[in-house]
């Protein structure tokens, strides 16, 4: 299940980690779309991996923030946003971010 935000959210109680993750990024960042997908279920049986929720996220995120920095530096301050929870529970999170002109030519490169 992924959740995503197409701007600004109100959240009432952050239930879960997928949540939690989005809830920072909005509340961090000047967001203009989200989305957290828990991708745990596709690690299981790898090493140290039970299958359990809250392990392996992917993010794609869009913020204008995000102008002039590399992926490098995008991927830095994301983690840096997340790092209380790196290593445990999160393993891994799979980051795209970019800024909204670069978001719109994907969308138009994917659905031109």
């Amino acid at each position: 299940m992924m959740l995503t935000v197409p701007f600004w959210p109100v959240f009432g109680t952050l239930s879960g980690m997928k949540e939690k993750l989005l809830h920072i990024l909005c509340d961090q960042l000047p967001i203009k779309f989200a989305s957290v997908r828990d991708d745990s279920h596709l690690h299981a049986g790898h090493a140290q991996n039970t299958g359990r929720e809250n392990t392996h996220f992917a993010i794609q995120v869009v913020s204008d923030h995000f102008e002039g920095h590399n992926q490098v530096q995008r991927h830095r301050l994301i983690y840096g946003l997340y790092k209380q929870w790196m290593n445990n529970p999160i393993h891994a999170v799979q980051i795209h971010a970019y800024t909204s002109a670069e978001w719109a030519n994907l969308q138009e490169d994917t659905h031109g």
